[in-house]
């Protein structure tokens, strides 16, 4: 069976889009439109950054010009061919999430001016957040900076950046149920996997202190609910929204 003429088009402009960025992190300045970013990091993360790309670039040429997914018979149903074709064991799965926690610490931020980060910062040093917040996020991080608190630690952006990455793992065992949830071979779940883990919305993992990593996190809940119950055609889709 031929590949669709958009997974081509995909591969071709996702290779066209990496090497735009390479090129313009190699003298990164103004008017780059924002694709010389990875030119501002360290040589560490930015290879971390650019293996994520490559990664991506190859998986969507894997699945736009490699070998077709092998067929399931029709005996099958749908469901059980997606475990088969995408399984993976437990200790596998532990250690890429550990790997993605790692990744999310290695690239965390190191300033918080960026929106009310300060803000929050100050208010869980001293134990009063002073400016509205979301409740459930606001309960999340008030838990984390007295439980720093009482074990000794020091409550500081460095510890409390902890429960934004905590947040992180989260996201990616959600982003690998939505993975699974759309695509139906393994070329097109790792594509679909890293562009979900590569989404700009991943910065607020990388140690960001404020409502939106706990908030992101229940958001992409809400679709992978939504999701399952479509695909199923269950009737809980009612309670979901």
């Amino acid at each position: 069976m031929s590949r669709p003429v958009g997974n081509q088009v995909f591969a071709v402009g996702a290779l066209l889009y990496v090497l735009a960025i390479l090129m313009a992190s190699g003298s990164p300045g103004p008017g780059a439109w924002g694709l010389h970013l990875a030119g501002f990091l360290g040589l560490p993360a930015k290879l971390l950054v650019f293996t994520f790309l490559g990664c991506g670039v190859a998986a969507s040429g894997l699945a736009a010009f490699g070998p077709d997914a092998p067929q399931v018979g029709s005996a099958s149903s749908p469901s059980s061919a997606r475990h088969e074709v995408l399984g993976i064991s437990t200790r596998l799965g532990l250690a890429v999430l550990v790997a993605y926690a790692v990744v999310l610490w290695l690239l965390r931020t190191r300033t918080h001016f960026l929106g009310d980060g300060m803000i929050w910062l100050y208010g869980l040093r001293e134990g009063d957040l002073s400016a509205p917040t979301e409740p459930l996020a606001q309960a999340i991080w008030q838990t984390a900076s007295k439980a720093l608190d009482r074990f000794g630690a020091p409550v500081v952006s460095s510890t409390l950046g902890v429960v934004s990455i905590g947040c992180g793992v989260l996201a990616a065992i959600i982003f690998w149920r939505i993975a699974r949830e759309i695509t139906f071979d393994r070329g097109g779940f790792v594509t679909a996997l890293l562009l979900l883990l590569t989404m700009g919305v991943t910065e607020l993992f990388c140690g960001y202190i404020e409502s939106y990593p706990p908030v992101a996190v229940a958001i992409l809940a809400y679709i992978l609910a939504g999701l399952r119950c479509i695909r199923r055609g269950s009737g809980r889709l009612i309670v979901v929204l």
